[in-house]
This record gives structure tokens, sequence and C-alpha cells, in this order.
């Protein structure tokens, strides 16, 4: 039986006040342990695409799932929303830069660091 987490999900930033719309992340190689060793995570205009690898712990209501993309950057959240069907996810956590330019570029605000991150499913 797969995970719970191995889906597709639709992934997102706060940026300042804006909620961005980052693309696709394609967990759906996560091994029944919550390992993931080949995931892909599509940008919103489809491309390019990024290997992400993670890991999703815990039971019950209680998840996390941790991942790292091929430059560095992480991805740490907690499970906020579960549907009583299991249909319907919601992720919530933040994003860090594997370097100061990467974050620069994403986020363009010196005062801005690790924004916001929120993926659901569907």
């Amino acid at each position: 039986m797969a995970h719970k987490f191995a889906e597709i999900w639709h992934c997102f930033l706060l940026i300042g006040n804006n909620l961005q719309q980052k693309g696709i992340m394609d967990l759906r190689a996560m091994l029944p342990n919550g390992d993931l060793s080949t995931g892909d995570h599509e940008d919103p205009t489809g491309t390019h695409t990024r290997i992400v690898r993670g890991k999703a712990i815990g039971f019950g209501p209680i998840y996390r799932l941790t991942l790292e993309n091929e430059f560095g950057d992480s991805y740490q959240g907690m499970l906020a929303h579960e549907s009583a069907d299991g249909g319907k996810f919601v992720i919530v956590g933040t994003k860090s830069y594997g370097s100061e330019e990467r974050r620069l570029a994403e986020t363009k605000d010196a005062a801005q660091d690790d924004p916001p991150w929120i993926i659901t499913k569907p």
C-alpha cells in the first residue's frame, strides 16, 4: 500500500503578502515507509523540473514532511488538514534556501527569510 502522501500536490509560497503558485510536486514515488528518493517539483510554467528527496514521518493525525531539492533548498511542513474521506490534504511549513542568492531571486526581499510553504492535494 502506498503512503498517504504519495500523490500529486499543488505547491504555494507566501511571498510578502502574496500567495504565489509554485507548481506541482509529484510525490507518487514515496514508499509506504515515507521515504522519497525520486520526487519531482515542476515549476508553474512546466518548463523546469527539479528532483526532490525526503521523508514523511508520523502516525494518526500528526505527520511531518521534509523535502530537499538538488539546489539545497529544503521544505519542512506539518499536516494541517486531512478531509474525513482522506481525499484532501493541506501541509503547511517553510521553505529554506540553499543560498542567499537563490532566496533573493525568488523572494526579491532582503527582509523575508524563509517564506511560508503550503502544499495541497488535490
